[in-house]
């Protein structure tokens, strides 16, 4: 249902395959919309007994002070604690959301396993934290090569996947993405999710470019791996009508 919703509402613009890529996002958007509702809920519920109140008891002045002052020195206080710690605020609600994916989406798969994220969490905290914080969307080149330097396991695979813009016609039908892939599972760092790869490379309708293990990387920092390799995949984007900013760099 909530699928459909979206398909109708906000994705209706796109065609069905795009759909089924921005779809992609629909469980972080479902987080969303709970704590939304359940942070409503909270602030609405004095206002709900307030009201309760005003019917069940005797319409007295006395008793309507009693109803109505501390109506308005609650709501002035939530009203205080708003504005004056906005950012707190929304930081906390931001890291409840997060924990809440983190523990029911990030961490479900086969590709990366609890105890693996029990090592990154030890061994390289800041990739713990962008994992954890869906602060990779945007870094699959960076964050998959540094999940596999960190793991020293499974491989890092380029594909190309069908692109789709909200508001324009793409340029390039496709689009250079990387995935972390171990045990016939990836982790998409788009989703933050793991999915089974025949599954997502058909959802996003990919195609293989080139896969990298750890022997493959374990050599280079994460510069030096972009120098060496990112020219080859700029000619093969440029031949299959794909878009690449992995190249986008002053060589050094």
């Amino acid at each position: 249902m909530f699928k459909f919703l979206l398909r109708k509402t906000f994705l209706r613009k796109l065609n069905k395959e795009d759909q089924d890529i921005a779809l992609l996002l629909k469980n972080e958007i479902q987080i969303s919309i709970w704590c939304f509702l359940l942070l409503m809920i909270v602030l609405l519920m004095p206002c709900i007994l307030f009201l309760t109140m005003c019917f069940l008891v005797e319409q007295t002045l006395v008793n309507g002070i009693c109803i109505i002052l501390p109506f308005f020195v609650y709501y002035g206080f939530i009203a205080w604690i708003i504005f004056k710690f906005n950012s707190e605020i929304s930081a906390f609600l931001e890291l409840v959301k997060s924990k809440i994916f983190f523990t029911k989406y990030t961490t479900k798969g086969k590709a990366i396993l609890k105890e693996d994220f029990e090592k990154m969490k030890d061994d390289d905290g800041k990739l713990y934290s962008q994992l954890m914080y869906r602060d990779c969307r945007g870094f699959c080149y960076f964050t998959c090569f540094a999940i596999l330097k960190c793991l020293r396991k499974g491989e890092i695979r380029f594909i190309a996947e069908k692109l789709f813009d909200f508001d324009k016609k793409p340029e390039h039908y496709y689009t250079v993405h990387v995935i972390y892939v171990k045990d016939g599972w990836c982790f998409d760092t788009y989703s933050c999710k793991q999915f089974k790869v025949e599954d997502y490379m058909k959802l996003v309708k990919a195609i293989d470019y080139r896969s990298f293990n750890y022997e493959d990387i374990k050599d280079f920092e994460y510069d030096d791996f972009r120098r060496t390799y990112s020219p080859a995949l700029k000619e093969w984007c440029e031949k299959n009508d794909c878009y690449e900013s992995w190249s986008n760099f002053e060589l050094k």
